[in-house]
């Protein structure tokens, strides 16, 4: 046991920052990806209206929104999947206090 009884919220600290960057780096990446896919769905319409442009960009745009929507999808996904677990995780700890303290009376 350590001499100060909140030595480890340093590492507390430490571990809510980490996670902190990841949640941010997610959702910035599917910020990203939704603003791309605006841009894509944006452009492939021009190319509709105007002929000039040819069939490539719009296979090209095609295939960007395919992937962009693949990457958005997997980072939600994601995301989705870290926010379940989270609330998992939330409800052993939960469960675990409960326990703890029945044990005592």
């Amino acid at each position: 046991m350590s001499i100060f009884p909140d030595a480890n919220l340093d590492d507390r600290a430490k571990e809510a920052r980490k996670e902190l960057w990841k949640a941010r780096l997610r959702y910035g990446v599917a910020f990203l990806c939704s603003v791309h896919i605006f841009i894509a769905f944006f452009s492939f319409f021009i190319s509709l209206i105007d002929k000039s442009l040819g069939a490539k960009l719009t296979i090209i745009n095609l295939m960007v929104v395919g992937v962009e929507l693949w990457i958005f999808i997997s980072w939600f996904s994601i995301t989705l999947a870290s926010y379940v677990a989270e609330n998992e995780r939330e409800k052993i700890r939960r469960a675990k206090e409960r326990l703890e303290q029945l044990d005592k009376r």
